[in-house]
């Protein structure tokens, strides 16, 4: 073991993106979906166009035509916060005043656009429960910027490393930031943006996020990939992030073990020898070497271990009759 301590209390974030398309009637069937994979929450990007993207933006167009309404938002806000934890990501800061009407029963995201407006940060602090925070693109200098900044914050916030990049390539992602916020204290997670059609790629980065001391891991979602809508190529499917929450919340435990467990034990009893006799023995005679066999037994019996120290037998005798093929155990021996 390294001596690493690893947290796999992993909650899952559901992020519904930009996949909605616009509709709300899909954006509702998403969000009936993402409940129903067990996520821990479900996040909404939530933004006005003309105040976050100028027409020069390679974004502006694209973004436009599938801007959700705020009175939609509204309504699938209050529609799921009984079913499942919400945390709001707006992009301007008129969305954020709007997501703050809903600050009593949702957290919120500071996006990578909105990461360096010092007073909508501040006032999210004294306003949302749990604040989630993006570092991606920031060096380190600057992420310890923030770290100064806000650690009297820190029992409330979760710094969130991983960027879009249509999709994320493994190699291009710096697991070390998680690794250095984690010493530092705070909580931290990851953002995975890799190819969902290749799968591999979205549970090894998971996994190095976690050994790098993650705690929440963060998913975009869609209904069919094949459907080609905004972030399908990071996008998990319904059963493909159902999967994913209970590999990260039960299968990922064996991090953590240093005790043996049933399953381990078993195979030790199943592979393992024990003693047993070659030959008939009567009571009070002494055991030799040569009397036993080291065998796969269907019982456990005594190892090697139990009968010689040295490379010579303990002086041991027989305590009752013994028949040839009988497997020995500390009841037959004195």
């Amino acid at each position: 073991m390294s001596g690493k301590k690893f947290n796999t209390k992993i909650k899952v974030i559901t992020e519904i993106a930009s996949t909605h398309n616009g509709s709300f009637s899909r954006l509702k069937k998403l969000v009936d979906l993402a409940i129903k994979t067990k996520s821990d929450f479900l996040k909404f990007q939530i933004y006005k166009n003309e105040n976050l993207c100028h027409v020069s933006s390679k974004f502006y167009e694209g973004l436009k035509k599938i801007e959700i309404s705020y009175e939609d938002w509204e309504k699938v806000i209050i529609s799921c916060k009984k079913k499942i934890k919400i945390i709001l990501e707006p992009f301007d800061e008129t969305s954020y005043l709007f997501c703050k009407q809903f600050r009593k029963f949702t957290y919120l995201k500071i996006s990578s656009s909105e990461n360096d407006n010092l007073n909508l940060i501040d006032d999210s602090f004294k306003n949302f429960e749990k604040i989630f925070f993006n570092i991606s693109g920031k060096p380190e200098k600057e992420i310890d910027k923030y770290l100064l900044r806000y650690k009297k914050f820190r029992k409330k916030l979760v710094l969130l490393y991983g960027y879009q990049s249509f999709p994320t390539e493994l190699k291009n992602l710096r697991f070390k930031v998680i690794e250095y916020v984690k010493k530092k204290g705070f909580n931290v997670g990851y953002a995975d943006h890799s190819e969902t059609d290749n799968s591999i790629k979205t549970y090894t980065s998971s996994i190095m996020a976690v050994l790098s001391g993650a705690s929440y891991l963060e998913k975009h979602f869609t209904v069919k990939r094949k459907e080609k809508f905004p972030d399908y190529v990071s996008s998990f499917e319904f059963k493909e992030l159902k999967n994913y929450n209970f590999f990260f919340k039960n299968e990922l435990k064996f991090i953590s073990n240093s005790k043996l467990t049933k399953d381990e034990k078993k195979y030790t009893y199943d592979m393992g020898k024990y003693a047993v006799l070659n030959k008939d023995k009567n009571k009070g005679e002494i055991l030799n070497l040569d009397d036993i066999t080291f065998l796969r037994t269907g019982k456990i019996g005594l190892r090697r271990s139990d009968l010689i120290k040295d490379k010579k037998i303990k002086k041991l005798f027989i305590k009752k009759k013994c028949l040839k093929n009988t497997i020995l155990n500390k009841d037959l021996l004195l």
